[in-house]
């Protein structure tokens, strides 16, 4: 075992992704990383994907204005980002950090888990490339699309059975459109 500040700590990365289980309305999100044989799987929010999703939108274009070139000449990674199964969850995500490395073109994500105040957290960090990072930032909206339909009027999800929208206050009931 290494003297690791993180109780999982793995560089470089062979695998990152972020996926679901569950049917729409019930999913579960997993942020998943690995290692050759050693994956870790981490619970966290559709809100928190998006966050991460939007993150490192922003990270990777610091990274171009700063040095042209140095994200725009690389393809996002490519290949399957399915979750690798079994999913086991470590522990639900309560914050999660991203930062750079550019002279290494790595990309850090710093997890702590969501724990009680008066415990101590688990923490991970993950160390992605630049096209690791490229292939989440295409992937997680493609990912969160797959969920219920968002009401137009509102916003919220809508369940298969329809929506009483309160922004029509509960009186005119939004159908699902045919194929969303």
């Amino acid at each position: 075992m290494d003297d690791s500040q993180y109780d999982y700590d793995l560089e470089p990365l062979s695998f990152l992704t972020v996926g679901t289980q569950g049917p729409p309305g019930q999913r579960t999100f997993y942020l998943q990383a690995a290692q050759g044989a050693q994956v870790v799987s981490l619970e966290f929010e559709k809100q928190q994907a998006m966050a991460l999703a939007v993150g490192l939108r922003r990270l990777l274009a610091n990274i171009e204005d700063e040095a042209p070139g140095a994200v725009s000449k690389r393809e996002a990674a490519r290949g399957n980002l399915d979750l690798l199964q079994p999913v086991a969850p470590a522990f639900r995500i309560g914050s999660l950090g991203i930062g750079v490395d550019e002279a290494q073109a790595h990309v850090f994500l710093v997890v702590r888990a969501l724990a009680p105040e008066d415990e101590p957290a688990q923490t991970a960090r993950f160390v992605a490339s630049i096209e690791q990072a490229l292939a989440l930032v295409e992937h997680i909206p493609k990912v969160v699309e797959k969920g219920r339909p968002e009401c137009p009027a509102c916003g919220e999800p809508m369940d298969p059975a329809g929506h009483r929208c309160p922004r029509r206050n509960g009186h005119a009931k939004v159908e699902p459109e045919a194929g969303g």
